[in-house]
């Protein structure tokens, strides 16, 4: 995954994640049907529902990893991977291929996919939380308990609303951070 994310502005990742795909959704059907087919248009549907994923899950990537390689007491980075990649894997595959077939599957194999839904709403949670935890850590550099990044994780979770107040702490973190090592004051 691309470092670039973390120094992106606010305003860049809105729009990769919101702008372009909303505008799409929204507006592309009855521009893009009129000079696609159908099947096309909704392959680019599907094109901008992963591209919205994968930007949100770098995002998260970008800031507990970067932010955990920062500070001395680590967390469970196994755990944080596989129910990352687990959220990621499940929410691309449903988004490719299992939201068209929802309404032919049996009753039986609707458990399992809710069972894995369940899973991947789990994992993003989970994930968002060490991701808020590592960027908090990071910037106190001292442990941290929930109650101090409470509003970190919140912000994560909206992420619509937390991208517009996240990624600029972020970013002035990660300046701070960069002229520290640059003067020689870690």
């Amino acid at each position: 995954m691309n470092k670039k994310i973390l120094s992106a502005k606010h305003w860049q990742l809105f729009t990769l994640m919101f702008i372009i795909p909303i505008v799409f959704i929204v507006f592309g059907e009855n521009i893009i049907s009129n000079t696609l087919s159908k099947e096309t248009f909704i392959y680019l549907k599907k094109f901008f529902q992963v591209l919205n994923i994968v930007v949100l899950f770098s995002w998260i990537w970008e800031i507990f990893t970067t932010f955990q390689n920062g500070i001395i007491e680590k967390t469970k980075n196994n755990r944080f991977k596989i129910f990352f990649f687990i959220s990621l894997i499940y929410l691309i595959i449903y988004n490719v291929f299992l939201e068209n077939i929802i309404g032919r599957i049996e009753h039986n194999q609707k458990r399992i996919l809710l069972s894995l839904h369940i899973l991947s709403i789990f994992g993003i949670i989970h994930s968002i939380y060490f991701a808020a935890k590592s960027f908090k850590t990071y910037k106190l550099n001292k442990r941290t308990k929930f109650m101090d990044f409470i509003g970190d994780f919140f912000l994560l979770l909206i992420y619509p609303i937390g991208i517009w107040i996240m990624q600029p702490k972020i970013n002035d973190l990660l300046k701070k951070t960069t002229a520290n090592r640059v003067d020689g004051s870690d």
